[in-house]
């Protein structure tokens, strides 16, 4: 005869977290005061509880108190753990598997996706999102509320200022983006994937680029630049 089937379900209010210990076998979704926590099972046979969002970007709306949560998104599964700021004064969020070097400054509400590799000297911007397999170069100063995007690549001593506002390089596609040594990149900027910056470049405010841009060269402010 065969067993029944284990019935999974959410439980809509738990007033306390340590109350996650005492639900029955078969819950294996719960919510305690608005954060969703899933049962996950260890090697030896037992259960613990980690809070999980939907969307990578939800990681900074969860309280203070949760210092770990699972993301269920395009690399499901994935935990993320809750960081210190370099001034100690607010939090970020990184992969479990990331190694954050001692001298990286990185500040609030930062999100560094799973198989990153940041690089000693590094400043990185509140709000900024690093996602899954860059490369983040020594001395690299990424501004605020800058996105890049999988398996980007970024050179030595890459400058996007403190100031600066919204800058895309990449996204969620597989074509990455390389960027080299000293480049320089203002205001809302967009680099599309597969692009490539080399070395002491400068793109101006609120240019476009896609392809490659030469050793030097200087990409003016509303540019739509275009080259294989």
């Amino acid at each position: 005869m065969p067993k029944p089937k284990t019935v999974s379900h959410v439980v809509d209010r738990v007033d306390r977290v340590e109350y996650l210990r005492n639900l029955p076998e078969n819950v294996e979704e719960a919510e305690v005061s608005g954060v969703k926590y899933k049962r996950h099972r260890s090697p030896d046979g037992g259960t613990y509880w980690v809070a999980y969002v939907d969307r990578v970007e939800d990681l900074r709306n969860l309280p203070e108190n949760v210092e770990e949560a699972e993301v269920s998104g395009v690399i499901s599964g994935v935990i993320y753990k809750r960081h210190r700021s370099y001034d100690e004064r607010s939090t970020y969020w990184a992969a479990e598997d990331v190694k954050i070097p001692e001298s990286a400054k990185i500040d609030e509400g930062v999100i560094i996706g799973p198989g990153v590799e940041l690089s000693e000297g590094i400043e990185i911007g509140s709000g900024s999102t690093i996602d899954w397999g860059s490369k983040i170069g020594p001395g690299t100063v990424i501004g605020n509320d800058v996105n890049i995007g999988n398996n980007c690549e970024i050179g030595e001593e890459v400058v996007t200022d403190k100031n600066v506002q919204k800058v895309v390089i990449g996204d969620e596609n597989v074509q990455k983006v390389v960027i080299g040594d000293g480049v320089q990149i203002d205001n809302n900027v967009t680099i599309k994937n597969g692009s490539k910056i080399r070395n002491g470049a400068y793109i101006r405010d609120r240019a476009i680029v896609k392809g490659v841009v030469g050793k030097g060269v200087i990409i003016e402010r509303e540019e739509y630049y275009v080259r294989r």
